[in-house]
């Protein structure tokens, strides 16, 4: 499954009204970097039986991740035995070097 333009705008939307109502969604301050961020995402979305790749698709676009780091996570996540989601970063990112991929 692939993560459509439809998609991310609903869950913008989403994120906007949620901080217009004063909520902040999940505190994630407690995860001390990016890689972790990203493992607890796959992690939460494979719990709760969604996509993990594209949830993690979604919250690198969201939080306007660049390609560099979005490689750099990738790597470490791959180390980690969780290909899927390291497969999903590196192709959104490919060799680009200021935004990823666009949405097709």
């Amino acid at each position: 499954m692939a993560v459509s333009a439809a998609s991310l705008e609903a869950m913008r939307k989403a994120v906007a009204e949620m901080e217009a109502a004063g909520q902040s969604g999940l505190d994630m301050s407690s995860l001390l970097d990016d890689e972790t961020v990203f493992g607890f995402v796959a992690a939460s979305a494979r719990a709760s039986g969604s996509d993990a790749a594209d949830q993690v698709e979604i919250v690198a676009r969201l939080s306007d991740l660049q390609p560099r780091e979005a490689r750099r996570i990738a790597g470490v996540l791959a180390k980690l035995g969780d290909r899927e989601v390291s497969d999903r970063l590196r192709a959104i990112s490919g060799r680009r070097t200021k935004t990823l991929k666009p949405l097709q």
